[in-house]
């Protein structure tokens, strides 16, 4: 078994190593093409014995963070499919389902989403605007432009007539690009983005509403 160590500096070449290199010093080496994965160059032979199981467990891993990728499954659904085609040696060697669930946590959190061109292209879609119990999330979208948004629960509506005093808060750090909190402001129980003062004004008439 190889696993991946790193491209060649034209992008063009991926360099593969022994995944037991640590383990039992194999210098066992392979290049590859990216574009086909077709074996262009092979160094040193493997100086260890084989083991079917393993091979297998690092397939059901493989697959399994595929899947973590391409679906928005619970861990538990790509597991359950990824261990149908697991013998009775290979599950013997598989991590707990607590590392394997971390695993698939981890897997998802390194891929990215791609980040808008700017604020006017952002687009907030229908399943994000709410919580999981349906409570709105996002409660007011101008849609237009540079728009001004605001984020939530819609029940703090109940009770935020009641607060006296009110503090704002635009100088820590917890979003993306394109929303620069020294253009927004923290408005305890909600958050908006905004480049314009102008923005403020419609805020606020949002948050009455």
């Amino acid at each position: 078994m190889f696993t991946f160590d790193r491209l060649n500096a034209a992008g063009t070449v991926k360099f593969w190593r022994c995944d037991q290199r640590s383990m039992e010093e194999c210098k066992a080496r392979i290049h590859t093409l990216v574009p086909t994965g077709e074996v262009i160059k092979e160094i040193n032979h493997h100086c260890h014995g084989s083991d079917a199981a393993r091979v297998q467990l690092n397939a059901v891993c493989t697959a399994a963070k595929r899947r973590a990728d391409q679906t928005k499954e619970t861990p538990a659904v790509i597991l359950n499919e990824a261990y149908l085609s697991a013998s009775t040696a290979t599950m013997g060697q598989m991590p707990c389902n607590r590392a394997m669930r971390q695993m698939i946590r981890r897997r998802r959190l390194a891929v990215e989403v791609p980040q808008p061109v700017d604020r006017a292209s952002l687009i907030v879609p229908e399943a994000y605007s709410t919580y999981r119990t349906g409570e709105q999330f996002l409660l007011c979208d101008s849609g237009v432009g540079d728009g001004e948004r605001i984020f939530g629960r819609k029940w703090h509506s109940s009770w935020n007539g009641e607060m006296k005093i009110v503090y704002t808060d635009g100088t820590f750090n917890i979003t993306p690009r394109h929303i620069a909190h020294k253009d927004g402001a923290s408005l305890f129980p909600y958050y908006w983005p905004s480049s314009r003062t102008s923005g403020k004004c419609n805020t606020a008439e949002c948050l009455k509403q």
